[in-house]
């Protein structure tokens, strides 16, 4: 897992008589204080980003077999507000995390998407809510950018294994929050915090490490509320396919993905057709007139014509089982009759530009254990009834 720490406020007093900047720095050494004592403190790689000039924003970074930390804490105690270049510090990590991703291999263009290749990321923004204008054109690639190998391959900055907590630091007593938090927060499926004390940062990061349902802190807004440890992995858009009707139902969800495993065998496919010779290496033609959202949608139909052993596998053959998070979907599949299974596709998928596609897999209850039964995602190679 790779934490990245972009402190974007100025050096407001609050009524403590502690500056804003003063509470982050608070914040982020309990925090670290805490995942020190956890068994992934040596897997986790840290990022301390400011709002500086672009280029100049990273101000520590982990390096391989040297992630010492005593020299992040000498960064954090450095740093001072800058509020000449706001969003530069968020624009700067999306950037690197999508260079790491391309580095590391774990984009594979023309051949789908693997759910378990991926690194979760998760973005610590602290903001004062001041000039978010440059918010406005969302987290979209922009024609007059500088173009890199994301700008061409993706529509959005940031990507499914990415989680965003943000937190606003504000003198206001208000409990609104600024427009541009708000969307920010909702298109990422991330966490906001409003915050103005020690003790109110210290709570918001308790509510993230795992405290949300014993003690929730009342001045935020969840897209989730799935402990730190438990963020790993994917988000994917499930949407309901119904028949003769052109409404759809969106289902953001969650899914797991052990980072000590793994063992995933097939793709999600991609939204357009690959012909044979876009396998044989990395077609720009291809990839670039075919740019990825950073979630993937799947499309389900609800059906009770494929029973238990329809369509299915010999048993020794591989199946890729994810589970999914908790949300209205997963509880509606539970109730259903045992081996229901709602087959998933890829719009656009098939030879035809037309149409679904052909299914690469289900949407199903199994079992765990004898006393409980787990809403999940089953992947089989694509259109693997033939």
């Amino acid at each position: 897992m790779i934490i990245a720490f972009v402190v974007d406020v100025c050096d407001d007093e609050t009524q403590d008589g502690l500056s804003l900047l003063d509470i982050v720095k608070d914040g982020i050494r309990n925090f670290l204080g805490y995942m020190n004592g956890t068994r992934d403190q040596y897997r986790t790689k840290y990022l301390l980003v400011s709002s500086d000039k672009k280029g100049y924003c990273i101000k520590w970074e982990y390096k391989k077999d040297e992630n010492k930390l005593y020299k992040f804490f000498e960064q954090l105690e450095l740093l001072q507000p800058d509020p000449s270049f706001y969003g530069s510090g968020l624009d700067s990590v999306f950037e690197y995390l999508n260079l790491r991703r391309i580095c590391r291999w774990h984009d594979f263009f023309c051949r789908g998407n693997y759910i378990e290749h991926n690194e979760t990321s998760c973005i610590f923004w602290f903001t004062d809510g001041k000039n978010l204008n440059w918010l406005n054109n969302g987290l979209m690639y922009l024609d007059s950018e500088k173009s890199t190998f994301g700008t061409n391959i993706y529509l959005e900055k940031y990507r499914w294994e990415q989680r965003l907590y943000s937190f606003y630091l504000s003198k206001s007593n208000s409990f609104d929050f600024p427009r541009q938090l708000d969307w920010i927060n909702m298109k990422m499926l991330g966490q906001l915090y409003k915050v103005q004390t020690l003790e109110q940062i210290a709570h918001a990061f308790d509510n993230i490490i795992g405290g949300v349902k014993k003690n929730p802190y009342p001045l935020s807004k969840l897209n989730h509320t799935r402990p730190l440890k438990n963020t790993c992995g994917v988000h994917l858009n499930l949407v309901e396919q119904v028949d003769g009707s052109p409404e759809r139902i969106n289902h953001f969800v969650h899914i797991y993905v052990d980072p000590y495993k793994i063992n995933g065998t097939y793709p999600i496919p991609e939204d357009y057709w690959i012909e044979p010779d876009a396998m044989k290496g990395f077609s720009p033609v291809v990839v670039y007139e075919h740019k990825r959202p950073s979630i993937p949608t799947i499309i389900f139909w609800k059906t009770d014509q494929l029973s238990e052993d329809t369509y299915d596998l010999p048993p020794h053959f591989s199946r890729d089982i994810y589970k999914l998070s908790d949300c209205d979907l997963s509880r509606e599949l539970l109730k259903q009759k045992m081996g229901i299974k709602w087959p998933v596709y890829v719009e656009h998928s098939g030879r035809q530009s037309q149409g679904l596609g052909q299914p690469f897999g289900y949407l199903t209850a199994i079992k765990k254990d004898e006393y409980t039964m787990e809403a999940c995602l089953v992947l089989l190679p694509y259109n693997y009834i033939e």
